[in-house]
């Protein structure tokens, strides 16, 4: 074997191990590749850094933008406030309109982008139906899939496929449609299957309406109360052992209160049951400020409430303090001087919320500049005014340490945060909001533009009239001249770990080609089923990228195993294009796991599944697929 081959063989599996393992995230993962490729001299400098002027790379790009313009007018969100006032209390019919609605919407627009705001429309249309989010989140993103395998502008993939056929010899680029009639038929086997039978294998965990028991945490919200003569009485909150030495997170102070006189926990209960909001200015019942510069309190017959207080606080003796610690510092704070545990130590939501906090829920967003950053290094109480009190992720919940947490995308964070500090959460593009904060105001003109561009733009391309390439590119400029979408707004939206992924993974296909290990791998599969003829090898490639997909990124497998297609059909004489269809559909559909494709990691969280849940539903599903896929192109190219 050629010393070339086994050097991108190795780069290969190093590729595909971090891709896996994520530990560097993919985008760099593909610039590391790209560079090695071009030192261990696979590629030339102009090959290795082809991938930034590739045309699938700048239509991509254009097409974020485009979604980016539909996002910002609101245009997907006024059609998902249609829905809810469509579904009444029905589930079934909830369960239809999401899979239709979704489906078709994500044929146009980026299937990740229509995902992220579906999800927190999702969670008010199971209010209303009384149902899990869980019924509905996994069909919500496997419709995303399937939709967006639909067209030539659903997903990157189809993209970068449709740009590998148009450089063969005697390909080019795939029309709007070029694979609408499977993506159709694919849609309406997903819908007949997720209505009769995927929904009822989806495990029906039934989610408290108590958020501090879904995350189970009331093991490490504690209350204690400072004693009559304790030495913390006097410190700075920062300063005190609690902070110090433990490292708890203050949640609340209430002040006032005689020491026989309840927890702090009951009495806010108690508050809120009576209905009491922050008074007027000028009022009896005055808001004040910590002595200080801590945050504003509620205050109430000498009483005094502080929710998320300054680190700068004052404690005084009798305060009552919620806070959040490990269950084995609780033996910590017992044996210290000074304090004492209240009594009382299951606390709540109602415990936690008030006239001045709530609890709130996020997931991290693909693109959200947080991502690999510790919950130390944001600082949510700076940044937000917020306290971070638990981090679901992959079905894992992560209560301890959390300062030392590195978070991911996909991450479903539990925060107490004050009401007033809302809008940060509002303004930012790193968290998406499981709950509307208020109702969104939508620019119909700016509205309806944005919808005809876009429209504008799919009908140029079906029609030929020019390539996708130059119509979706025509189209982010009349986003910005008609200021449907600034460009500021633009640079936030853009998926640039995408973008840099495809740039630095391109050169691996061209790598995978110039050393000859395509054509080595190429004989050998050709040698082991080329015997049973096109249909049995399509059928193979399906199986292969399917496996290849739910473990890694779905364009880093495409680009892989395209030239390995191209080399099956060189040796059997055929036209490439119903391979890397098929090569296109399996890396689009990876149902099996939570980890494979960008819409399963954004509702693992939030829909509270397990890894195995994937695999019981995903996994019939995928066979469907891959018959249906197998079978059409046996009869469509083959």
């Amino acid at each position: 074997m050629a010393p070339e081959i086994l050097l991108v063989l190795a780069i290969v599996l190093g590729a595909i191990v971090l891709f896996a393992t994520e530990v560097i995230s993919i985008d760099l993962t593909a610039m590391a590749i790209m560079v090695t490729l071009m030192l261990t001299g696979l590629v030339s400098p102009d090959e290795g850094i082809a991938g930034f002027s590739n045309p699938a790379t700048v239509t991509v790009l254009a097409l974020f933008i485009l979604s980016a313009g539909l996002q910002s007018t609101g245009a997907v969100n006024l059609l998902g406030r249609y829905m809810i006032n469509r579904v009444g209390r029905n589930p079934n019919r909830a369960l239809a309109l999401i899979m239709l609605v979704v489906g078709v919407v994500s044929a146009f627009i980026n299937n990740t982008a229509v995902v992220v705001i579906f999800l927190p429309i999702i969670f008010r249309i199971a209010k209303f139906t009384r149902s899990t989010p869980a019924r509905f989140l996994m069909p919500l993103s496997f419709a995303a899939m399937v939709g967006g395998a639909s067209t030539l502008i659903g997903t990157t993939t189809n993209i970068l496929v449709s740009e590998i056929y148009a450089d063969t010899p005697k390909g080019e680029a795939f029309s709007m449609f070029e694979f609408s009639p499977i993506g159709l038929t694919l849609l309406v086997v997903y819908f007949l299957y997720m209505y009769f039978i995927g929904n009822k294998l989806i495990t029906d965990r039934q989610q408290d309406e108590s958020l501090t028991e879904q995350y189970n945490l009331k093991d490490y919200l504690t209350e204690v109360i400072v004693t009559p003569g304790s030495s913390l009485a006097g410190m700075h909150i920062r300063d005190t052992f609690l902070v110090e030495d433990i490292g708890a997170d203050i949640l609340e102070i209430q002040r006032g209160r005689e020491q026989g006189g309840g927890t702090a926990a009951s009495d806010h209960a108690a508050a809120l049951q009576q209905d009491h909001v922050r008074p007027a200015s000028g009022s009896s019942a005055a808001t004040s400020r910590s002595s200080e510069g801590g945050e504003e309190g509620f205050a109430k017959g000498g009483m005094q409430d502080m929710w998320l207080p300054s680190q700068k606080e004052i404690l005084m003796e009798g305060d009552h303090i919620i806070l959040k610690v490990n269950v084995d510092d609780i033996i910590a704070i017992q044996e210290h001087p000074g304090v004492k545990i209240a009594s009382r130590m299951s606390l709540d939501d109602e415990d936690l919320e008030s006239g001045e906090s709530m609890l709130l829920e996020v997931v991290v967003a693909p693109n959200s500049k947080l991502a690999r950053k510790s919950v130390r290094e944001v600082d949510f109480r700076a940044l937000y005014g917020a306290v971070p009190l638990a981090i679901r992720r992959r079905g894992t919940f992560l209560r301890s340490h959390l300062s030392d947490v590195m978070l991911r995308f996909g991450d479903d964070i539990l925060l107490e945060t004050r009401k007033d500090r809302l809008i940060n959460f509002k303004r930012t593009f790193d968290f998406i909001l499981l709950q509307e904060i208020d109702k969104p105001v939508y620019n119909r003109r700016k509205l309806s533009l944005s919808v005809a561009i876009v429209l504008g733009v799919v009908l140029v391309a079906s029609f030929d009239l020019a390539p996708i390439l130059v119509a979706s590119l025509t189209g982010c400029v009349l986003m910005f001249l008609t200021e449907c979408l600034t460009i500021r707004e633009a640079y936030r939206n853009v998926e640039w770990k995408i973008i840099f992924l495809l740039a630095g993974l391109i050169p691996l296909g061209t790598a995978f080609h110039n050393s000859g290990a395509a054509e080595l791998i190429t004989d050998n599969l050709y040698g082991t089923v080329g015997a049973f003829g096109p249909t049995a090898i399509a059928a193979v490639l399906f199986g292969i990228t399917s496996m290849l997909t739910s473990i890694m990124s779905n364009q880093a497998t495409a680009i892989l195993i395209a030239p390995v297609a191209l080399g099956l059909a060189a040796q059997l004489g055929i036209d490439p294009k119903g391979f890397l269809i098929t090569i296109m559909f399996a890396a689009n559909t990876s149902f099996v796991t939570p980890v494979g494709y960008q819409t399963n990691t954004l509702i693992y969280g939030p829909g509270n599944y397990r890894f195995s849940d994937f695999f019981k539903v995903g996994g019939l599903l995928t066979l469907l697929v891959w018959t249906v896929v197998t079978v059409m192109v046996h009869y469509l190219y083959l």
